[in-house]
C-alpha cells in the first residue's frame, strides 16, 4: 500500500489550483461574449422599407428582436425556405464579431394589376 506524504498532497492541490486559475480568464471571456448587434442605421432602414411594403420581419430570422439573428446570421440559403418572406442575410464579422451588416434582402409577392396576377421576386 502506498502512503501519501503531506508534500505530495500539497503539490497535487497546488497543481489543480494553478490549472483553475490559468483557465479562469478564458472561461470569463467566453461567458462575457454577447451576440452581435445589427447596425442601427441599417435596422431602421430595413424596418422603414418593410413597413412601406406592408411586410414584417420574419420570426425565423428576427429572433429576440435582433434583425441579424437566426437564419439571417447563419449559412442558411433562402432557396431552401421559400415560405420565409422577406428574408435577409447578414455579415456579423465586423468590429471583432460584435456588429452585423445586412448584406442581402430577398422578397417575393403576388400583385393583382388590372386583372393580371404579377409575380415579383426581388433579390439584392
Amino acid at each position: 500500500m502506498r502512503s501519501c506524504s503531506i508534500r505530495g498532497v500539497i503539490r497535487h492541490h497546488l497543481a489543480w489550483l494553478v490549472l483553475i486559475l490559468c483557465s479562469w480568464p478564458r472561461v470569463a471571456a467566453a461567458q462575457a461574449q454577447q451576440a452581435p448587434k445589427t447596425d442601427p442605421v441599417e435596422a431602421a432602414a430595413l424596418n422603414t422599407i418593410l413597413g412601406r411594403w406592408g411586410k414584417n420581419a420574419s420570426p425565423e430570422w428576427n429572433i429576440s428582436g435582433e434583425l441579424c439573428s437566426g437564419f439571417a446570421a447563419d449559412k442558411t440559403d433562402w432557396d431552401y425556405y421559400p415560405n420565409i418572406n422577406p428574408f435577409i442575410k447578414c455579415d456579423c464579422t465586423w468590429s471583432n464579431n460584435t456588429l452585423c451588416h445586412i448584406t442581402r434582402l430577398y422578397t417575393h409577392s403576388l400583385y393583382l394589376y388590372r386583372g393580371f396576377i404579377i409575380y415579383a421576386r426581388c433579390s439584392a
